[in-house]
């Protein structure tokens, strides 16, 4: 038979005899309005209930009582027989004030299955201010295990608000395994703006393991907003053996946006063996623009096991800024034999200035298989093809290309290094943790006057900490940079400063050429009389140096 649980008025009114206007008080009410509510004419809520009887001292379950359909069973009873007898069966009227005091009462009994059957039903309530209180009531609740499946169907609830209080709530409980498949459960929701807080919320979780499966989901979300914002959660989460997979897939959405920030993340991702097959997927990209800036993003790695066979595909690209742009990247990377065989394939492009590119790349490599290739492509149907295959094939053939080969290493070693500068640059503190850094260090702001006066703002933020550290006076940098000893490594400067070399000495021992440097216009014409052969390597070294 059905059943309710009502206020026993009767003994409430009795316990409240003779402290009726404290507790009016305490409630923040007049006397005479709580003599109404006591007298039934107006609603007292369960929240004011349990406020009463903890002003009374007692149990607010002393003034309850449960009644049938037709009529009452037995007086008042203790909540836990409430639960056990009317599986609180409470009516549906619960007004959204007395979620709080319902929550309280529950908590007096120690059956967590009952707790959250009871709130479940409240967030059954046609009322959506009732929903959302008994969600905000949840908030501080140290019981995961009752809490987390009452907000896992609030998640679901039709009106976006409820869903995103859920998930607000959520986002403060300390269980990840049983928060992370009730924010999977939002991502599911109607509601855009739901499934965007959903992400977010996984974003903070810091347990790779679960999280990436659930953003993996958001990025086959059907809104261009949410497969951004799960993307951008992977680039959060340093574990690439999990987000690479799902990387992999985003290079590939059909929304060029997406692809483009996938293929950003995984610039980010520093292991060649992982990242290069999921850049090769973004090269399948039907937008051009996904396809160019996955090649630019293989040109970073320094890998050409990894690298050299994914371009093999980009040099054949249709579109000839994509094939150039390959070309470009071959050339750079120093591994003759597997990127002459892959710019053979440049040779059969059907726009010129591809093969024309092709031909300059193949003319700075040093390996027998050029020569075969550049002769084919001498017989080009384009003249400028075949005139500057011809050409780079005689000069291939001279002392003089073994020089430029030779410096053609030189250049590959210094692309080498800015490629690893531009790693490390981007990986890099932000300003604000690099002034920090300098702060931590000590380094005096005086000091770092001194270099910019000194024109030294080409300094990294480690050289600065290390020359800093070592006592090196910024004034004294400013003339080694001044007497051309620019170029000396930082280990240098600190031999150099902590022996107390002069730097009027310095410059002596440079005029009489005992010591390297760059030279000054005047400095040159007073060396006018050294022998031809080393007035030719001085300005070799210049001319490697401007470059």
């Amino acid at each position: 038979m059905p059943k309710i649980i009502e206020i026993d008025f009767k003994k409430l009114r009795r316990e409240l005899w003779g402290k009726s206007a404290e507790v009016a008080q305490m409630l923040g009410i007049t006397p005479q309005s709580l003599s109404r509510k006591l007298g039934g004419h107006h609603k007292l809520t369960l929240e004011e209930l349990n406020q009463i009887a903890l002003h009374l001292e007692r149990d607010a379950s002393d003034f309850l009582i449960v009644r049938s359909t037709s009529g009452e069973l037995g007086g008042a009873h203790k909540l836990e027989e409430v639960i056990m007898e009317a599986k609180l069966n409470l009516p549906f009227d619960i007004q959204a004030e007395s979620v709080a005091g319902l929550i309280k009462l529950l908590e007096l009994q120690d059956d967590p299955n009952a707790i959250t059957g009871a709130l479940t039903k409240a967030l059954r309530n046609e009322d959506t201010d009732v929903r959302l209180k008994v969600v905000e009531a949840l908030q501080g609740i140290d019981a995961p295990d009752v809490v987390i499946p009452v907000l896992t169907e609030a998640v679901r609830d039709e009106h976006a608000d409820v869903s995103l209080k859920a998930i607000a709530v959520l986002s403060e409980i300390d269980a990840p395994s049983a928060v992370v498949p009730a924010l999977a459960e939002a991502l599911k929701h109607q509601h855009m703006d739901v499934r965007l807080r959903a992400v977010a919320a996984l974003e903070e979780i810091d347990d790779p393991d679960i999280v990436v499966p659930a953003l993996a989901e958001a990025v086959d979300d059907e809104h261009t907003d949410v497969r951004l914002r799960a993307v951008a959660a992977l680039e959060e989460i340093d574990d690439p053996d999990t987000v690479v997979p799902a990387l992999a897939k985003a290079v590939q959405d059909e929304h060029p946006d997406v692809g483009l920030r996938a293929v950003g993340v995984l610039e980010e991702i520093d292991d060649p063996d992982i990242v290069a097959p999921a850049l090769a997927e973004a090269l399948k990209h039907a937008h051009p623009n996904v396809r160019l800036r996955a090649v630019s993003a293989l040109g970073e790695i320094d890998s050409p096991d990894a690298v050299v066979p994914v371009l093999a595909t980009s040099v054949k690209d249709e579109h000839v800024n994509i094939a150039l742009k390959t070309v470009g990247v071959l050339s750079e990377i120093d591994c003759p034999d597997a990127v002459a065989f892959v710019l053979a394939e440049g040779l059969k492009h059907p726009h010129t200035n591809v093969r024309l590119k092709t031909v300059a790349a193949l003319s700075e490599i040093d390996h027998p298989v050029v020569e075969p290739l550049l002769a084919k492509a001498s017989q080009d149907e384009n003249k400028n093809v075949r005139s500057r295959a011809a050409a780079a094939l005689g000069e291939s053939k001279t002392s003089h290309s073994r020089q430029r080969n030779r410096l053609r290493d030189r250049q590959h070693r210094l692309r080498r290094e800015k490629r690893k500068l531009k790693r490390k640059s981007r990986r890099e503190h932000s300003q604000i943790d690099n002034l920090i850094r300098l702060a931590e260090h000590g380094v005096k702001i005086d000091w770092i006057k001194g270099l910019r006066d000194a024109g030294l703002n080409d300094l990294s933020v480690d050289e600065i900490i290390v020359l800093s550290e070592h006592g090196v006076e910024a004034e004294w940098l400013g003339g080694l940079r001044d007497a051309g000893f620019a170029d000396l490594s930082v280990d240098e400067i600190i031999r150099l400063s902590e022996h107390g070399v002069d730097i009027e000495w310095l410059k002596g021992m440079r005029e009489l050429g005992l010591v390297g440097g760059h030279q000054h216009d005047g400095d040159r014409g007073h060396d006018h009389n050294h022998n031809h052969d080393h007035e030719h390597e001085q300005q070799s070294e210049d001319s490697e140096s401007a470059e």
